[in-house]
């Protein structure tokens, strides 16, 4: 797995103040949305829980050297369920849009959403 410091990741040029999520905190939201996050997840949000990558573009394998994105903001994972720049929001946003096997985990600065796909046995579970 990659150095997450080396993203630079923080909020107006400062680092991200936010916890990261609580134990429970995760299982809360496992169980609301009958998923298990996966551990490079989890790590991320340990050590960032939300906020904007300095290091934030990147290119798509094998396409054109222009066609690239950059990651605005990745979403944090707290106790405020309402948040935009939340988890929980997005993924009762996105969910129903992009299917059960996507967890959304970051926006671009247009709004576009970046997710990860889980795999068929983190999902439908209640842990």
């Amino acid at each position: 797995m990659r150095d997450l410091s080396e993203l630079n990741i923080n909020e107006g040029g400062k680092p991200v103040c936010r916890p990261a999520p609580t134990r429970s905190m995760v299982e809360e939201f496992e169980r609301q949305f009958e998923l298990k996050l996966p551990p490079e997840y989890l790590a991320l949000l340990a050590h960032a829980n939300g906020g904007h990558p300095e290091l934030d573009s990147f290119l798509r394998v094998g396409g054109p050297s222009a066609d690239g994105w950059a990651v605005n903001r990745f979403y944090h994972l707290d106790v405020d369920t309402a948040s935009t720049d939340g988890l929980w929001w997005n993924m009762r946003v996105w969910r129903p849009v992009l299917g059960i096997h996507a967890l959304p985990i970051a926006n671009t600065g247009g709004g576009d959403v970046f997710f990860r796909e889980l795999p068929n046995h983190s999902v439908g579970i209640v842990p």
